[in-house]
């Protein structure tokens, strides 16, 4: 049996074998393969014409495409548009985008439409208002920086011409990060005549010695009118006028190295006698106060020197229930919102009995502790809360009575708009601890039983006017959790609860 082929069968089959030609037909194979090889290097010589020619014409294509842009352009109806739209436009744009850092990112909205054209670069540098707002992440590496946002200070805020400066210097990442004291010395003290809102977060320790150290050289803040002062946790040395009896506290801070006459909103969440620090009272129609406890008396003090008053937030002390309101009741004609966190709604009700206040119409309160039957009552017997209450937050809720989630379901505090609800307790860490799967229950058809009632309430012409529920938010432990939890929450949904879940009780913190 022969291992060779004819050339007479040199067809495709021949290329699928591995037979070999006939001796006498080899010549004739390397005739054809020279042949072959020759046609390839034409074609292939005819490729690349081809190919530079596609090449010179799809250059010339983008270079006629781009005309084409550019004349579309031209003609382009925002060309039409006059310099002061445009400006309009950009500062629209600028103020979207947040603040600019001092030591800008490449991406920075203002720094790319200076790159656009020429026209928008020079409205950008040119207007005032795109260089009033700056942050500072503050960070351990800011020394190897310093000199240089010097600079950079020097330039933005000299664009913003004669417009207030706005500043906020924060932590770059976490609170623990080196915020420089110097940063008073760099950022606020040499431009302070032209800041209109101030947000600063300091460790303790650094505004200690600022308050300390530097009451001889008070920094002028003459047309500051909003000033936010917080506390960034530090683990640093603490100075040792701070410890007290082994009890962390501040001692001897009466006042802060500022003058601010024009100061109309402050808040503080970090450890001042708010009683003595000199600023302007008088003026005063925001504060918030989120800093250790305020006890009644010092609300009723700082009420008293705040007749404009409109907004006010702060952290109940307990009161003791002997505790009496005061004999002739405070009057706030301005005040509009009150937001109050507290461990029960005693405190509440006893602060807000020596309170008038004709404008007020929105009312937060925040409990955080244990929540029973009895915080209701007192909250119910709040004069006129029914129609302010706004918001109740409960941060680790016990179970309430089911006439009580009753009252609930058919409109008690007919104003509520956000509510929230944590039946996660941190005290208790047997993982058995918490509402049990009937009172879960019942707390769903509370919500779903005040959905309809509203609903039914808004078709008549008469009767109680409920405000439909906005927010709903639980906080639930899930190794309480279990499918029947699901169809609960699932029918609360699909009655139009907005009801949020969630594992995670920090939010109500």
């Amino acid at each position: 049996m022969t291992n060779k082929t004819s050339l007479d069968a040199l067809d495709d089959s021949i290329f699928h074998s591995n037979l070999s030609l006939l001796d006498n037909d080899v010549p004739e194979v390397k005739s054809r393969l020279s042949i072959a090889a020759s046609e390839l290097v034409l074609l292939d010589a005819q490729i690349s014409e081809i190919k530079t020619k596609l090449q010179s014409l799809t250059r010339q294509r983008d270079q006629q495409a781009l005309r084409v842009h550019r004349y579309q352009g031209v003609l382009s109806a925002f060309r039409t548009l006059p310099a002061e739209v445009v400006r309009e436009l950009l500062i629209q744009c600028v103020h979207s985008s947040g603040p600019m850092g001092l030591l800008p990112h490449p991406t920075d909205t203002r720094l790319v439409l200076t790159q656009v054209c020429s026209l928008w670069r020079t409205i950008v540098c040119s207007t005032p208002d795109l260089w009033c707002d700056y942050e500072i992440r503050a960070m351990k590496s800011l020394d190897d920086t310093r000199g240089r946002m010097k600079d950079l200070m020097t330039a933005c805020f000299g664009r913003a011409k004669t417009l207030p400066l706005n500043l906020s210097v924060k932590p770059f990442t976490t609170p623990s990060e080196v915020l420089p004291v110097y940063l008073i010395a760099d950022v606020v003290k040499p431009w302070a005549e032209r800041y209109g809102k101030l947000d600063l977060i300091f460790p303790r320790k650094e505004v200690w010695y600022w308050a300390t150290y530097e009451t001889e050289t008070r920094i002028k803040l003459p047309i500051l009118t909003e000033f936010k002062l917080q506390e960034a946790k530090d683990d640093g040395e603490m100075p040792d006028e701070y410890f007290d009896d082994e009890e962390f506290s501040l001692v001897g801070w009466s006042d802060l190295p500022v003058e601010c006459p024009s100061l109309t909103s402050l808040s503080l969440s970090i450890g001042l006698d708010i009683q003595h620090v000199g600023f302007p009272w008088e003026n005063m129609t925001t504060i918030h106060i989120k800093f250790d406890y305020v006890f009644s008396q010092q609300c009723y003090d700082l009420w008293g020197r705040c007749p404009l008053l409109e907004d006010f937030t702060a952290e109940l002390a307990p009161e003791e229930t002997t505790s009496q309101p005061l004999d002739q009741p405070i009057n706030l004609p301005e005040l509009r919102k009150l937001s109050f966190t507290a461990s029960s709604a005693f405190s509440c009700r006893h602060i807000l009995h020596s309170l008038e206040a004709p404008k007020l119409r929105d009312i937060s309160i925040s409990l955080t502790d244990s929540f029973f039957d009895s915080d209701v009552l007192e909250l119910k017997a709040i004069s006129g809360i029914d129609d302010k209450l706004r918001e109740l937050k409960v941060q680790q809720g016990m179970q309430l009575e089911e006439p009580i989630l009753n009252e609930l379901g058919q409109g008690l505090f007919a104003s509520l708009e956000r509510l929230s609800l944590n039946f996660f307790d941190p005290n208790f860490e047997d993982e058995h601890y918490g509402p049990d799967s009937k009172y879960f229950e019942l707390v769903m058809k509370m919500l779903v039983d005040r959905q309809k009632y509203t609903e039914a309430q808004r078709s008549t012409e008469s009767g109680k006017r409920i405000v439909p529920l906005a927010s709903v938010e639980v906080a639930y432990q899930p190794y309480h959790w279990d499918g029947k939890k699901d169809e609960q929450v699932k029918r609360t949904l699909d009655s139009g609860v907005p009801l949020r879940m969630t594992w995670d009780a920090a939010y109500l913190e």
